[in-house]
């Protein structure tokens, strides 16, 4: 049976599905989170309150947050709008387990490689947990649902001899110098291109990696196609010895 659950000055409206308690989300009122309750056991999910925001427009709220990088929500997004579009008019509380695991029999069924189908539910994730977080729903519905990966071919390494023919190819100084600089510290190429002078310290042979940048295209850089960021992919910085 329906019920509600008063915290601090909103309430929150709970069902019970297959004997567990699930939560409609919280509302301004017990009144709207009680009949989000009724019409839950009543398996009209889609018919709750105003508040309960869409897929779409819950996503919208959490990508203006500054607690992701820009670029990841640029892949993020990118996967959302190829694959996930089934779910963009669904309220985000409607959404089960059952519905996440169409979606990826689906794209299973079209051709989609597992490691996109991974990266996709890596997305789904994030989102339905800062849902559970922000009291939105109750439940992560990606939780538990597992995308094998087939074993990576062994890693071929880089000989010298392999390394003198791409030199041999390259067109200019800069482009060789640039290519010794990434096979001696093993920066990533949006480190070693923000590299400034100051970054050296020729006497102890060291490099100093403080900034990255990223190619987050211009509707999420303001205008800006790249991004430069004061650290790291990891959100670190660190000092390189040559």
């Amino acid at each position: 049976m329906a019920y509600v659950v008063k915290r601090n000055n909103r309430y929150t409206g709970y069902y019970r599905l297959e004997g567990k308690a699930k939560s409609v989300g919280t509302y301004s009122t017990r009144a709207k989170a009680l009949q989000a309750g009724l019409l839950a056991e009543e398996g009209n999910l889609d018919t709750l309150p105003d508040n309960q925001p869409t897929f779409n427009d819950y996503v919208s709220g959490l990508i203006s947050r500054s607690d992701i990088r820009t670029i990841t929500k640029k892949t993020y997004l990118t996967l959302l709008k190829k694959y996930a579009t089934s779910l963009g008019a669904r309220k985000i509380n409607s959404i089960s387990r059952k519905d996440i695991k169409t979606l990826i029999d689906d794209m299973k069924a079209n051709g989609v490689s597992n490691s996109t189908i991974a990266h996709l539910k890596t997305a789904l994730g994030y989102i339905f947990r800062q849902a559970v977080d922000d009291e939105v729903i109750q439940d992560n519905p990606t939780h538990r649902i597992r995308i094998p990966l087939a074993k990576p071919d062994p890693t071929y390494t880089l000989e010298a001899k392999d390394f003198s023919l791409i030199l041999a190819n390259l067109p200019t100084e800069g482009s060789i110098l640039l290519a010794r600089f990434l096979v001696a510290s093993g920066c990533r190429y949006g480190e070693a291109t923000e590299l400034r002078v100051k970054d050296f310290n020729f006497n102890a042979k060291e490099v100093y990696i403080r900034r990255s940048v990223s190619d987050v295209g211009k509707e999420l850089g303001n205008g800006d196609r790249f991004q430069v960021v004061s650290a790291t992919k990891n959100y670190t910085k660190r000092t390189i010895v040559l």
